[in-house]
């Protein structure tokens, strides 16, 4: 189990970082740094610019965290099959990240529309989002049972209420 609290927080870290580049990406207005997809300026490397680096780095960092959520999954899955606390989020990750790749793609080669734009950070704040519940499930010992279902609500609740209020955010200020 150790070996996988240390990938499933690792994954956590990475994922968390690729948000911050992301917001990177978003201020510095680096979102075509690389107008092509998956290449950049045609090529495997980025030209030396800084909107180009910005941007090339976002992407590498994705492919790290896609690398680290895939293994995560097929961790959860063949060593934790038991723990659906473990298996559940795993899984949920490893669906949003496909769909954040696609978007990621849709975001460059429509280049930059606001509602794309933010499909793809609702979709990333979802991602962080599970891989963080797998890496608490992960730190935590398996549970004995059931959550009270007033607890489960109200932490429903309010995840769901700060999901909304950044989303809203990126709404107000164009997607």
């Amino acid at each position: 189990m150790k070996a996988f609290r240390v990938l499933s927080v690792a994954t956590a870290v990475v994922t968390y970082a690729l948000v911050v580049l992301g917001g990177v990406v978003r201020v510095s207005g680096s979102g075509l740094g690389c107008p092509d997809w998956p290449l950049c300026h045609g090529h495997l490397l980025p030209p030396l610019s800084l909107h180009a680096i910005i941007e090339y780095s976002h992407r590498t960092t994705a492919s790290l965290t896609s690398a680290l959520v895939l293994l995560t999954a097929a961790v959860a899955w063949l060593a934790w099959r038991k723990r659906r606390d473990l298996v559940i989020p795993a899984t949920v990750a490893l669906g949003l990240l496909i769909v954040q790749v696609i978007l990621g793609a849709i975001t460059v080669r429509l280049e930059l529309p606001p509602m794309i734009v933010l499909a793809h950070l609702a979709t990333a704040m979802a991602l962080l989002g599970a891989v963080c519940v797998t890496a608490v499930a992960a730190l935590t010992p398996a549970p004995a049972g059931a959550i009270d279902r007033v607890a489960r609500r109200r932490m429903l609740l309010a995840a769901s209420g700060t999901y909304l209020l950044l989303i809203s955010g990126s709404l107000v200020v164009g997607g």
